[in-house]
């Protein structure tokens, strides 16, 4: 018979269709049944399973790092285009990255970040906002979720490192607060 799907003579299986593309379309219409089988197949197989991770990642970053050899410019414009598109993911990144070299407790979750983000980009519409630490991380202050916040940039700029006791105590110096 021929298939209806690859249109190669092949036995007949079901619904017209050889073995191979019987079992394709099975898993595109039970995702969930197919999503079963690999946990318990990952599961009952451990050891195999990292064992192979290893060997390709192992292969992978060889060819990762030829291939970043030979389109150099491509992969530093795509990076590029990238960090100008998603700029309070990038202050994000270097702040987990600035807490990592700092070994400052670092609990703040990217969702919980992006969270965050939404928020104040409802509360500063059409302003470039900055991850800010409200408690910096040269008076103590940690990578968390209680820690952190996006404000303007120009405000972010002016507060420095400064506690927010000593924000406020300028503001009332100055006669601005309510």
């Amino acid at each position: 018979m021929i298939c209806k799907d690859c249109g190669q003579e092949k036995l007949h299986y079901a619904k017209g269709l050889c073995r191979m593309c019987y079992r394709h379309h099975w898993r595109k219409e039970n995702p969930e049944k197919v999503a079963a089988q690999n946990r318990r197949y990952r599961k009952a197989h451990q050891k195999e399973v990292l064992a192979y991770r290893q060997k390709h990642r192992e292969g992978r970053a060889a060819y990762n790092h030829r291939w970043r050899e030979k389109n150099l410019e491509y992969d530093v414009a795509r990076k590029l285009s990238w960090q100008k598109e998603n700029p309070e993911k990038v202050a994000a990144m270097n702040a987990r990255r600035n807490a990592r070299k700092r070994n400052v407790v670092n609990t703040a979750t990217p969702e919980q970040i992006e969270f965050e983000r939404m928020i104040s980009k409802a509360t500063y519409p059409g302003e470039k906002l900055e991850l800010h630490h409200p408690v910096s991380f040269s008076k103590g202050g940690n990578h968390s979720w209680g820690n952190i916040m996006f404000i303007p940039m120009s405000l972010n700029r002016s507060i420095g490192n400064k506690l927010p006791e000593e924000v406020y105590q300028q503001l009332e110096l100055a006669g601005m607060s309510g």
